[in-house]
């Protein structure tokens, strides 16, 4: 086997000597073009010589601002001027205003719904709190704020009368325009709370206001002191015809209480007088006390 492979690789002297002068001339065509200038024709020689020595002006003529491109097609690469600085009040500035001071238009309108809902800056550290407003245009503006103080206005918005001072309202009896007022509330949220007391046939504490829908904890938070609910405005409930989900979702009861009352007035048939509700177990006389301001008993 060894031989067979040995002679089938083996060569002759002759194919030795073809492989050795087939070599030898393919060396010299990879290296010849290396040895001979290149030929360019005379009439394009000419030309491009012609085109050197005739040029109007040298690389080092042309303006340094030829080849610049304006920032937006008409201006002519004009520089766009940049925001100006002046002192303000964050409280009372209009939105041209803040977009004079190199604010972007909704950072702008961001800051302008928050002073609507009753939110206001009172120290000038309190731009970091705005969203949208990067740090370092607070840096930039932070030296210029002057923040009246509490009760002074410098500055009164243009065209428009100042808002009414909020005052306490009762949430059975307000009205939109009444609810409007508040800080955190607006004309939208006015409609929605009203139309919420109307569906629910009434408050029985202030703690319902809360679930209007849209209606976020931090705005509720912010008109929780001008809330009041007065007895004889709230809405009694009525035990003997009551619900357990209203129970749960008017008086504030957990459910195991709730469904233990409706359990009870089964087995009664109905409630003559509240007291008979401390007959229940579950029933703490806190929890009771506060019943007895919600729940009634109406005559058949």
């Amino acid at each position: 086997m060894k031989q067979v492979i040995k002679e089938y690789l083996s060569f002759t002297k002759k194919e030795r000597l073809a492989v050795l002068v087939l070599l030898v001339l393919i060396t010299v065509f990879l290296i010849l073009p290396g040895l001979m200038p290149p030929h360019i024709p005379d009439a394009v020689e000419n030309e491009a010589l012609h085109h050197l020595l005739t040029r109007p002006q040298s690389i080092q003529e042309i303006p340094e601002n030829k080849n610049k491109m304006p920032d937006k097609p008409g201006d002519n690469g004009a520089a766009k001027p940049g925001p100006s600085l002046f002192l303000f009040d964050p409280n009372t500035i209009t939105q041209k205003e803040w977009m004079a001071l190199g604010l972007k238009e909704r950072t702008a309108q961001t800051i302008l719904r928050f002073r609507d809902k009753g939110g206001r800056f009172r120290t000038p550290a309190d731009l970091g709190k705005v969203w949208g407003l990067r740090k370092e245009e607070v840096e930039r503006l932070t030296p210029y704020v002057r923040i009246a103080a509490s009760g002074e206005n410098n500055r009164k918005p243009d065209n428009k009368t100042q808002p009414a001072k909020p005052v306490i309202i009762d949430i059975n009896t307000a009205g939109e325009t009444d609810w409007a007022q508040l800080p955190g509330i607006g004309k939208r949220l006015a409609g929605r709370i009203v139309h919420f007391r109307t569906k629910m046939n009434g408050f029985v504490r202030v703690e319902q206001v809360a679930k209007t829908y849209g209606l976020s904890d931090s705005q509720y938070q912010l008109a929780l002191p001008y809330l009041q609910c007065r007895p004889e405005t709230a809405r009694k409930i009525d035990i003997n015809t009551t619900t357990a989900w209203e129970l749960i979702s008017a008086c504030d009861l957990p459910g195991d209480i709730a469904y233990a009352i409706i359990r009870e007035r089964k087995r009664k048939s109905s409630f003559k007088r509240l007291d008979e509700l401390k007959n229940i177990a579950q029933l703490s006389d806190t929890t009771y006390q506060r019943l007895e301001m919600i729940l009634t008993i109406r005559e058949p």
